[in-house]
């Protein structure tokens, strides 16, 4: 009489394969999920690099070269720092803000890129509508801001690492920044108020 059925070595084996084809299938899930993952990660860091960058450049491009009030000089308001920049510029278009001019500061500071912003007035500080926000996190490193004109007369046009001219607005503006161990491409602006007497 002959029995029919799996013997135990059969049995071994069909187990064995189960086990092999169920961790390659674990293992391909999981670098799956890995690289899934790390593809979501990228794209919201290129997400935050394009909004931020769309954000500056917007803003940065409409400096208004105005002078102060108080200016004895007749200074244009106007700081390009290294780590600093402050101009006047219209109002964010992506917000519900009053119409007019605004203050903007952008300055690089504990680790990130802040924005500060506010009502224009000439002759003192204007109202903030809002806490400075962080518009990028996570900068490691900096080359900071970087400013190309002409600084003083008889001179050529160069980029500078401060901008210390009183009656004219730089050309261009350049933001270099290194986020999360990765160098973002240089942002350069044209300012529209840019070109010299």
């Amino acid at each position: 009489m002959k029995v029919s059925g799996f013997t135990l070595i059969e049995m071994l084996i069909a187990v064995s394969l189960t086990a092999v084809i169920a961790l390659l299938a674990y293992s391909g899930l999981n670098l799956g999920s890995m690289g899934w993952s790390r593809a979501a990660r990228v794209t919201a860091e290129s997400d935050e690099a394009r909004v931020a960058w769309a954000f500056v450049r917007a803003h940065v491009s409409e400096a208004r070269p105005l002078r102060g009030v108080d200016d004895d000089e007749g200074g244009i308001e106007f700081e390009g720092l290294p780590d600093r920049l402050r101009f006047v510029a219209p109002a964010p278009r992506q917000r519900a803000a009053p119409g007019g001019l605004y203050t903007y500061v952008l300055e690089l500071r504990d680790g990130a890129l802040w924005l500060d912003w506010g009502l224009y007035l000439p002759d003192r500080e204007g109202p903030r509508l809002e806490p400075p926000r962080r518009l990028v996190d996570g900068v490691e490193s900096l080359r900071g801001f970087a400013y190309f004109g002409v600084r003083r007369e008889g001179e050529g046009a160069a980029w500078h690492a401060r901008w210390d001219r009183s009656d004219a607005l730089p050309e261009l503006v350049r933001i270099e920044l290194s986020v999360a161990g990765v160098d973002w491409p240089e942002w350069v602006i044209p300012l529209q108020g840019g070109r010299g007497p």
